[in-house]
């Protein structure tokens, strides 16, 4: 009966030894290291200002060009006191893959002899807005295309204005040119 006993033990033994052999593979640890790139593609910014790509430049190759229109008092693109005209924005969006702000601010330039130009209204779409605090602010998306901004200027002639009459006289003599600062900011939503 003893060696019948040993013999069971080890048979015992043995299925234990067979099912903890089998279990343990089943249940292994498998470890795999892997090592790979991701490839990233960086936004295009490639805002056009009136036809002309702006990355890296401080100024427009081509000029911004105001139009004043002929009246029954001054001729075309003729600037006197009280003339309204109108330049042309154009952003180009098309190659610009993030949204973004823009800010544009017309003033006289520093050197200018004019101290009451101004900005009054622009119009995008067919809408005008009249511009209160000196500046047109907006938003583009992204990849939209073109958007022209039309923005009217004026000769302000008002009795609170910072030239007088004689001031407005004496321009002429001393200089037929008039400039006009157009600074406009870009800057990408997060």
């Amino acid at each position: 009966m003893k060696k019948e006993l040993l013999k069971f033990g080890m048979f015992v033994l043995a299925i234990v030894l067979m099912i903890s052999f089998i279990l343990q593979r089943s249940y292994a640890k498998y470890i795999e290291r892997m090592k790979e790139k991701a490839e990233l593609r960086v936004a295009s910014w490639n805002i056009k200002l009136n036809n002309e790509y702006i990355a890296g430049k401080k100024e427009l190759t081509n000029k911004i060009k105001p139009y004043f229109p002929a009246t029954t008092h001054t001729k075309e693109n003729i600037i006197a006191p009280g003339s309204i005209g109108y330049y042309d924005i154009s952003i180009d969006a098309n190659d610009v893959d993030t949204d973004f702000t823009y800010e544009i601010d017309t003033k006289p330039a520093n050197d200018s002899e004019i101290k009451d130009l101004r900005a009054i209204r622009y119009t995008i779409d067919g809408i005008t807005t009249n511009i209160t605090n000196g500046k047109i602010e907006g938003t583009r998306t992204h990849n939209t295309g073109n958007k022209v901004i039309r923005v009217y200027i004026e000769w302000y002639d008002g009795n609170d204005n910072k030239m007088n009459n004689e001031d407005d006289t004496n321009l002429v003599t001393k200089n037929d040119k008039i400039l006009l600062s157009i600074n406009i900011k870009f800057t990408q939503k997060k």
